[in-house]
């Protein structure tokens, strides 16, 4: 990671603000807080920090107001923005724009019901007429019917012995059934209902949607029924509206009704356009507002981390600042001074580190997405070995060995290409959550894809299709009817021969060459990170780890796992009669030792095999004991010095009162380090248990990590044979049948060649990688234990605010 530089700085009150807005634009320097013990509410700026707040819930209802009128948001910088100012500002106008949304729905509402009374009118009004008129015997003959209407009796018109009343008005059609039954079980049938739909949606002020609704008629008898009838109304929301009995003040209330809801939508449209006049003036300016509000706030913040000198008119600050950066920010203390006409300028002084630093590592767009999958399994210890920068390649790689297919990897680069070369375009747009993650890992997928197409080529795999790129070493006899190498010396020059793709023992093949390639690849990145491991231990001066850790633990690996991958080289080089099995090499050498049964591999096998195994036995002792044992003997000459050391000192303490015991028994209980508080907190029993621990993780990981290696062939097989299995049945069987079979099996197979292999199994490679990375390869060295460089940056705020 880039070395780090811890700085402070005594900046003016005055230009503490212009300071940090030049810091916050460069993003340089992570600052630390100097007031942990004060709460939010006790810093200095918290005062300020309230007032960004405050701006930002206006900026909030104004934003929404904006979208629900589908307005498009403007960046037009003002000249100068006080936040006071912009503070009155904006609450006045929330203030004026919740008085008009109010205003307006109320008008809404009422527009809504001078609809609807319409609607009530007009359908209603038909009710009555059929009644009058005695049509189908709407009315009165309903009883014997649909028996809605139980006793009573009734002539034709409005002169019946029993007079009926009524209520009129509109419920949502979704609700109408569910009225209609419990109308007629709270009232016992004893009641007669007439709808009729309303065949334009009605506007609903309170959710801002058209909804469908229907005019209703309850026709009943009896002051108790009405009762019942209108809290089942208001129970489901139904508006009741009068309706006259005499058809001419029906007629003369509906003209009103029209003028009304004239009168009515001219006064809603001039609220409408006052409001959007108002918003209009507000969007044009509310990115930019948001944007200074969201820095300072940012600026406040970092400002309480400051201390306060005595003198109340310095502030204190102190952070870490990368090296080669140092410059820059004294470049851009100066350029805050003239800004701010500060008769002091900023100083800047270089301390000693108090803590651990930041870690902080340089990307570009090639290498953040790697740099990303690595730091999501913990971030680096500051100057801690990066396995970032082997992730470049080593991920893409692990991936192709995995997704190798030349007609796959091809589809993979043309999209990560795609992504690369439209990028400023794509970059753009508002992209959602799945394909803004596509995006950033182009460069990443681009290697993916072009490491799958190479490992393609290497397995001569093309949609499962063997392909002769190169002329085949093998000819078919048709006399004997088998295929015969026509020049034994001639080696297909890259790849597999297409010939073995056709052959019976093709499976043999493909898995003895994957599995073999897995086991080298893993083995040969847990070495490198067995020798990351003393790269680290060297930088940070541990000489216990490089001498009782990584000597041992590379004897281990190499001895033993090194050893097989070597022989598995030995295997292919030379041509035996009767080849023997490695995994009985292997374990042979273990329980059989100084002894080969068949065909050794090479000259002086049993001797080298007895020298291995005995350095295997003596490297888990030596990783065991000796690093505990020093640790502990060290840190009792430790005690034992540090002891004698404040006896001295108290001798010396008391020589001139002559109190010396009494001068040195406060010193012995008050000392920090190495006093009686280290000697409770140091334990032998848990120094051996952790080195136990590590020992036994580490030899038993390297036999499972090993086997762990393996999914690299495991899903290269899956992978080939599923696409081998969609080609056969989806692509060869449906070219059999009649004209339809070929055109469905091919959709067909596009639709899984896309979804099932390009979708599901691109992400199982993926996920698989990751692991391998994070467990197999990360765990020989990377402890993960620090924490990232947040400077204070401009940049990121927005980011922040939509993670938020």
């Amino acid at each position: 990671s880039e070395k780090m530089k811890y700085v402070k700085l005594l900046l003016q009150r005055e230009a503490a603000h212009d300071t940090l807005d030049e810091l916050g634009r460069r993003a340089l320097i992570h600052f630390r807080d100097l007031n942990p013990h004060l709460n939010p509410m006790q810093r200095e700026f918290v005062q300020d920090v309230r007032l960004c707040d405050d701006i930002q819930r206006c900026l909030r209802f104004f934003t929404e107001q904006i979208e629900k009128s589908v307005l498009l948001p403007s960046s037009e910088m003002p000249q100068q923005i006080d936040l006071h100012e912009l503070k009155a500002s904006l609450e006045d106008q929330e203030k004026e724009l919740k008085q008009m949304n109010s205003h307006e729905e109320m008008l809404h509402n009422n527009l809504n019901e001078l609809i609807e009374m319409r609607y009530v009118l007009r359908l209603a009004a038909g009710f009555f007429d059929e009644a009058m008129r005695g049509e189908t015997g709407a009315l009165f003959d309903i009883r014997q019917e649909d028996h809605t209407l139980n006793s009573g009796e009734y002539q034709s018109g409005f002169g019946a012995s029993l007079r009926l009343g009524f209520i009129t008005g509109v419920i949502l059609r979704d609700r109408l059934e569910s009225f209609h039954r419990t109308l007629y079980m709270a009232i016992r049938g004893n009641c007669y209902l007439q709808t009729a739909e309303i065949d334009k949606p009605i506007l609903d002020p309170s959710s801002g949607e058209l909804v469908n609704k229907n005019v209703f008629i309850v026709f009943f008898s009896g002051a108790h029924a009405q009762q019942k009838i209108g809290k089942i109304c208001e129970s489901y929301g139904a508006n009741k509206y009068p309706m006259p009995e005499n058809p001419s003040e029906r007629q003369a209330t509906l003209e009103q009704v029209q003028q009304r809801l004239g009168t009515l939508e001219t006064v809603i449209n001039r609220t409408v356009d006052h409001r959007e006049h108002l918003l209009r003036r507000i969007a044009s300016h509310i990115e930019a507002w948001a944007e200074h509000v969201q820095r300072e706030k940012a600026i406040y913040h970092t400002l309480n981390m400051f201390s306060v000198d005595t003198s109340d008119k310095c502030l204190i600050g102190e952070g870490w600042v990368p090296k080669q950066d140092v410059d820059a920010m004294n470049e851009a203390l100066q350029r805050a001074s003239e800004r701010s006409h500060a008769t002091v300028p900023a100083i800047s002084r270089i301390l000693k580190k108090p803590t651990m630093a930041p870690t902080y590592f340089r990307t570009n767009k090639f290498t953040v997405s790697p740099q990303a999958l690595v730091t999501s399994f913990g971030v680096a210890k500051y100057r801690e070995v990066n396995p970032g920068l082997m992730t470049v390649m080593t991920f893409p790689y692990l991936f192709g060995v995995m997704f190798g297919d030349f007609g796959h990897g091809p589809l993979l680069l043309i999209m990560a290409l795609l992504l690369c070369l439209f990028e400023k375009r794509i970059g753009r747009k508002k992209l959602g959550e799945l394909f803004s993650m596509l995006f950033n890992a182009r460069w990443l997928l681009l290697t993916m894809g072009i490491f799958a197409t190479y490992m393609g080529l290497l397995y001569n795999d093309t949609f499962s299709v063997p392909i002769d790129f190169f002329k085949s070493a093998w000819i078919y006899n048709v006399t004997s009817h088998e295929w015969q190498l026509e020049n034994p010396s001639r080696i297909y020059p890259f790849g597999i021969d297409p010939i073995w793709g056709n052959s019976e023992n093709n499976l043999v093949l493909a898995n003895s060459m994957k599995m073999k390639h897995s086991i080298i690849v893993g083995v040969s990145q847990m070495i490198m990170g067995i020798f990351f491991h003393l790269f680290n231990a060297i930088h940070f001066g541990h000489k216990l780890d490089i001498f009782f850790e990584f000597i041992p633990q590379i004897l281990f690996m190499s001895c033993f796992f090194g050893y097989m991958a070597f022989i598995m080289f030995i295997k292919w080089w030379t041509d035996y009669k009767n080849p023997p099995s490695i995994i009985q090499v292997m374990i042979k050498m273990f329980l059989n030792m100084g002894h080969i049964t068949g065909e050794a591999l090479y000259p002086g096998q049993a001797a080298v095999q007895v020298i291995l195994v005995i350095l295997c036995l003596i490297s888990v002792p030596l990783m065991l004991i000796p690093k505990p044992v020093i640790i502990i003997v060290k840190h009792k000459m430790a005690m034992r010095f540090m002891a004698a050391a404040r006896g001295y000192r108290a001798i010396s303490s008391g020589s001139g009162s002559g109190s010396g015991l009494s001068q040195g028994k406060p010193q012995s209980h008050g000392a920090g380090h190495g006093g009686v508080d280290d000697e409770e907190e140091f334990s032998a029993g848990e120094v051996f248990i952790g080195q136990l621990i590590e020992t036994i993780e580490f030899v038993l990981g390297c036999i499972s990590h090993t086997a762990s290696y393996l999914r690299l062939w495991a899903l290269s097989l899956a992978h080939a044979e599923l696409s081998h299995v969609f080609w056969n049945y989806m692509v060869i069987m449906a070219a059999r049948m009649v004209v339809v079979g070929p055109l469905a099996g091919v959709a067909l197979w596009i639709f899984a060649t896309l979804f099932i292999l390009m979708g599901m199994e691109c992400l199982s490679a993926f996920l698989h990688g990751l692991r391998l990375h994070w467990v197999e390869f990360q765990s020989k060295f990377y402890k993960a234990g620090g924490y990232n460089f947040a400077p204070l940056d401009f940049s990121k705020l927005g980011q922040e605010e939509e993670e938020d």
